[in-house]
């Protein structure tokens, strides 16, 4: 038996809980993909799809994509 009480326990999966409910911080940086031109990253993301890469990558692709059309469009 371990010698800690109910309270230790709820305090530990409280901490626990608030570590799995993280949520990631983009870095201010922009990132490898948003440094590359409108051509190279989209042939990266027809090749992505072409090699069936992980969903997460590809919806990487598209949201920088995504972006860069709404900055284009805001422009003019």
């Amino acid at each position: 038996m371990v010698p800690f009480g109910k309270d230790v326990f709820s305090k530990l999966f409280n901490l626990w809980r608030n570590l799995m409910n993280y949520h990631f911080t983009p870095s201010p940086r922009p990132s490898s993909l948003e440094m590359l031109t409108n051509e190279q990253l989209l042939n990266i993301y027809e090749l992505a799809v072409q090699a069936k890469a992980s969903p997460e990558f590809i919806e990487i692709i598209e949201d920088v994509l995504s972006k860069r059309s709404l900055e284009h469009s805001e422009r003019f």
